[in-house]
């Protein structure tokens, strides 16, 4: 825990330098969202991203650019729930997860619901994945 609070004043100190605080954070954010997505699979890039968030530039609605706006949708109203006063919560979770799943590739797996089946990552079966984590119990 000093740790981390250390840590978190450093990047306090070291935000007052930027000259623009908020643009940061805004890149930040897309920046984290893109590389998120892309442990999905999703190919999409910054600028793509940019013009499609830009209601002025012509829409370039990829499936993928808009998985990748829905991380950002999702980030953007856990924050703004916390900040409204709702505590870090299984609901809070339920909730942001139903914003990340809204379109595209998962909508139709029960966005806002926790998952009932077994977790694995890289591969097409549990037999076959890189790594399986051990079973939790269903609610």
């Amino acid at each position: 825990m000093e740790r981390a609070n250390r840590a978190l004043g450093r990047l306090d100190g070291i935000s007052t330098l930027l000259p623009d605080r908020d643009l940061f954070l805004y890149l930040y954010v897309r920046k984290e969202a893109l590389l998120s997505s892309q442990i999905e699979g999703t190919q999409s890039s910054l600028s793509e991203l940019l013009l499609f968030e830009d209601d002025r530039a012509p829409s370039i609605p990829t499936d993928d650019v808009r998985e990748v706006s829905n991380y950002v949708a999702a980030l953007n109203h856990g924050l703004a729930r916390l900040q409204d006063g709702l505590p870090l919560s299984l609901r809070l979770i339920r909730e942001i997860h139903s914003v990340l799943l809204r379109e595209g590739r998962g909508a139709d797996k029960t966005p806002g619901e926790f998952r009932r089946s077994q977790v694995w990552l890289g591969g097409s079966r549990p037999g076959k994945a890189q790594f399986v984590p051990p079973p939790q119990l269903m609610r």
